[in-house]
């Protein structure tokens, strides 16, 4: 019987001690997630989110976007309905954590992307900008606001 209960008792010691070790190596990887900063003019009404960047011609800048703020984490759904520069789609939680990324968004197209998990903001960038930055799930963005795009 006590045989019995010190094996279970060294059970119960060796499953905590796994699960902190997990815990411990998950914040360590979390901690060296890439942190990537872009210059952006931010967008947080339905009339400044629903323009955009339509009838834009020209390509913005390196490290420039523009931040959708949809003040609420939600499913968010994208048209590229009268934007003529092919975009990419970053979309993040309120740390900047990036939760889903869409490349390569067609121009003009009425197709809508959706976020495939609930985020509240969502950066556009030129096309291939995710590519060029290696930017992945998991990574941060943060965000020097800028009153206007060159």
């Amino acid at each position: 019987m006590i045989d019995t209960v010190k094996i279970i008792v060294i059970i119960v010691v060796l499953f905590l001690l796994i699960k902190k070790i997990v815990m411990v190596i998950m914040k360590y990887k979390e901690s060296y997630k890439s942190i990537h900063t872009f210059n952006c003019v931010t967008v947080n009404t339905n009339e400044s989110r629903e323009k955009g960047l339509m009838y834009r011609k020209k390509p913005l800048h390196k490290k420039e976007g523009m931040l959708f703020d949809f003040k609420k984490s939600k499913k968010i759904s994208l048209w590229m309905k009268n934007t003529y520069i092919p975009l990419d789609a970053i979309f993040m939680d309120n740390n900047g954590k990036v939760l889903d990324l869409k490349p390569n968004l067609k121009p003009k197209s009425k197709k809508s992307i959706i976020s495939s998990k609930k985020s509240k903001y969502v950066l556009e960038v030129n096309n291939n900008t995710i590519k060029n930055n290696n930017i992945q799930l998991g990574d941060y963005i943060m965000v020097n606001k800028i009153s206007k795009l060159k």
